[in-house]
């Protein structure tokens, strides 16, 4: 003789209730791992993104000092492009230390081309 339904529902309802106990903060904590390793990356993304326009700027910036300040020192130069580069990434809600800064304006000088020498004078 079959179990009539109403047990059959019951004992359905009950293992699906056990079921689900036991799943749903399984798949929670899998949920919850999951964001954490891609927030990261995505973050590591967004952050190479950010540098990347950081870089930019700075370079912008070196070249456009070089080319206009021609009668200022390494200093007053300096100074101006990462006055430059601090207001944009004020602007872009960008942080990133003046350490980092300077070294990305230190490289970014030292890819400009040397400068030529004078010619020498005739004799």
């Amino acid at each position: 003789m079959l179990p009539s339904p109403d047990i059959v529902n019951h004992a359905l309802s009950t293992a699906i209730y056990a079921l689900l106990t036991v799943a749903i903060p399984i798949l929670g904590w899998s949920a919850r791992n999951w964001l954490e390793a891609n927030k990261d990356k995505a973050q590591a993304v967004i952050h190479a993104n950010h540098l990347e326009a950081v870089m930019q700027v700075v370079d912008v910036g070196v070249q456009a000092a070089e080319q206009y300040m021609t009668t200022a020192d390494g200093k007053s130069k300096k100074a101006w492009v990462i006055n430059l580069a601090q207001n944009y990434m004020a602007s872009k809600g960008i942080m990133l230390d003046l350490a980092t800064l300077e070294a990305l304006l230190e490289a970014s000088v030292f890819q400009l081309p040397a400068a030529s020498p004078a010619p020498a004078a005739k004799a």
